[in-house]
């Protein structure tokens, strides 16, 4: 506003100075005219009319009407320029207007820039500190990257020491299992050497019987002298290096009667101890050919074992309860 002021203050001197100075052009030009001098007179003229007495001379009255035109044409012209002057202002006004909206508009503009600057700073700071981050992780993950690359180096350096302490075992096995196929053979030779030599041994024994034994077939049969139950009779043959007796043939079954014709009854290596009427040999074959008695096995009395009796018949075995005491034959092969 104290612009547009300034701008009205303006105008308005310098309808003045053009009103002045239209007054002093026209005036230089009454003065610099010569008809004027000749025609109208000049002021002296005037002067010298006004000190005579009498009526006006008619040149005087035509040179007030020329200034009465005059001046009515200055007039029109003052108020031609000062309407001229009054819209020139207005439309000075409305620019002066237009440029303040501008410049607020500009100032808004420039305030919202200096804002989204000032954002953009941060967020460029912000973006800055973020790159650093950035890089500091790079750095960092680079760092552990070549340890791990190192460690890699490392590792693979301790595979391939591995790989060649496998081969080497390999082959070491190898060489192994070739010496364990030689001692396998070397063994299974020697098993058969003493396979060998064992039956050779029980041949030399077979053909020899020690003092008190007797020998029939490959067998040596030992007759004791003493009654024991069935289990410890067994414990003596144990003892001796053989078992109670078993009986595979008829033969047999006739020499063990032959030595029973001596002595009386004795014990022999049959028993159905772990299962009842399941008799079974001391050796653990199951009875297959038997030589029983007329109605034996009873089971009378919970009778388990089995003796020889002193019948004259092939079918002389009995079962007896094992804890009675009687003689018994061992065997040995």
């Amino acid at each position: 506003m104290q612009k547009m002021k300034t701008v009205e203050r303006s105008s308005m001197d310098q309808d003045d100075e053009n009103y002045y100075g239209n007054v002093r052009s026209f005036n230089k030009a009454s003065s610099d005219d010569p008809k004027s001098e000749n025609d109208y007179g000049n002021v002296t003229v005037n002067k010298d009319i006004r000190d005579t007495s009498g009526p006006s001379p008619r040149p005087g009255r035509r040179v007030c009407i020329w200034v009465a035109v005059g001046l009515a044409v200055v007039c029109v012209l003052q108020v031609i320029l000062n309407i001229y002057l009054c819209i020139r202002a207005y439309s000075t006004s409305g620019e002066d207007l237009m440029k303040i909206t501008r410049y607020d508009d500009l100032i808004k503009e420039r305030d919202q820039l200096q804002t989204s600057y000032t954002n953009l700073i941060k967020e460029r700071d912000q973006l800055q500190t973020s790159y650093n981050n950035l890089i500091e992780e790079r750095d960092q993950l680079q760092t552990s990257y070549n340890n791990l690359i190192k460690e890699r180096d490392q590792l693979q350096t301790s595979y391939n020491n591995l790989i060649k302490e496998r081969d080497q075992l390999q082959a070491s096995y190898n060489n192994l299992i070739k010496e364990r196929d030689q001692l396998q053979t070397s063994y299974n030779n020697l098993i058969k050497e003493r396979d060998q030599l064992q039956a050779s041994y029980n041949t030399l024994i077979r053909q020899t019987c020690p003092h008190d034994w007797i020998k029939y077939g490959l067998s040596c049969y030992y007759i004791s002298s003493t009654e024991k139950n069935w289990a410890d009779s067994r414990q003596d043959c144990l003892n001796r290096g053989a078992n109670l007796v078993i009986i595979n043939s008829i033969e047999e079954q006739a020499f063990i009667a032959f030595l029973r014709a001596r002595k009386g009854r004795f014990w022999i290596g049959l028993s159905d101890i772990k299962v009842e009427n399941t008799w079974e040999w001391v050796d653990g074959t199951r009875l297959s050919t038997s030589y029983w008695y007329k109605g034996e096995p009873n089971n009378q009395n919970n009778e388990d074992c089995a003796e020889i009796l002193t019948s004259v018949t092939d079918e002389s075995w009995n079962d007896i309860d094992c804890k009675t005491t009687k003689l018994w034959i061992c065997e040995r092969l």
